[in-house]
């Protein structure tokens, strides 16, 4: 009688037979003891192991091929060759020294020219914030506390700060510039004045805003009076004898002959040079 390795079901298993099988997951399977019979699951790891085998050698031969035109006689001579070791008395040692260092040179001059760079761009980031900040608070400041309400003389009135050409003008340049923005962890605040403080700013603008000159741009309360040297918002509309406009050559000689500063701030608001 010849023994099956395997039965579906144990009334397959020939009669005297049964003391032999093992059931396993609803199969019956022979026992044997010894190394002559290999069993099914022994010829499974073979094949496992085999497979692993094979994928081993395939990602061997890959590996392999990247190297297929390296010349080992070099490879043997650069393979423990210390770049930072002295130069040997043979000329390929020198050789591959100079280009090492020389490389190594070059990667290190790059490096530090796009370090320099990139600081200098946060740099100019930076100074751009603190410019933001500083303007925006300059105008938010003399525009809710002290009168300049109107967007076009405040306009007028900063242009004439930025670059001044009048010395009532340049005298108040010291004063803005003396105004600076400090920065906290990302937290921006405006200082000024002899402390470098919040206060001192503002008491730098309160001294701007005080100035004859800067009178000039601050409407009058009712936007029709003011004095000699302020017509009000619609003296400057409409009432500017230096604009194409409202041309006004006597009422110039006037202004020139009574008021040269009011005169000046007028004629630099239409555009024009006395």
């Amino acid at each position: 009688m010849q023994l099956v390795y395997k039965y579906t079901s144990k009334d397959a298993i020939p009669e005297g037979a049964a003391q032999f099988y093992k059931e396993k997951d609803g199969a019956w399977y022979l026992q044997v003891t010894g190394d002559g019979i290999k069993t099914q699951d022994d010829v499974d790891r073979v094949k496992t192991a085999l497979q692993k085998q094979r994928d081993i050698n395939e990602d061997l031969e890959k590996d392999l091929a990247k190297y297929k035109n390296v010349d080992l006689n070099k490879w043997d001579k650069l393979k423990d060759y210390d770049p930072d070791a002295d130069p040997g008395e043979g000329d390929f040692d020198k050789k591959v020294s100079d280009k090492v260092r020389a490389k190594q040179a070059e990667l290190e001059a790059q490096y530090q020219e796009k370090l320099t760079k990139a600081q200098q761009d946060i740099d100019q980031a930076e100074q751009k914030a603190r410019d933001y900040v500083k303007e925006s608070w300059k105008r938010k400041m003399l525009s809710e506390k002290f009168g300049f309400e109107d967007s076009r003389r405040l306009n007028d009135f900063l242009r004439a700060l930025k670059d001044p050409q009048d010395p009532d003008f340049a005298k108040l340049r010291t004063l803005v510039d003396s105004i600076e923005v400090t920065e906290d962890g990302g937290q921006y605040t405006v200082v000024g004045g002899d402390l470098k403080d919040a206060d001192g700013a503002k008491e730098v603008l309160a001294k701007l805003a005080a100035a004859d000159v800067a009178k000039h741009y601050i409407p009058a309360p009712d936007n029709t009076g003011g004095d000699s040297r302020n017509n009000g918002k619609s003296g400057d509309n409409a009432g500017n004898p230096y604009k194409k406009e409202t041309w006004n050559v006597t009422r110039q000689g006037e202004l020139e002959a009574t008021d040269m500063t009011r005169a000046k701030a007028l004629a630099q608001a239409a555009g024009v040079d006395i």
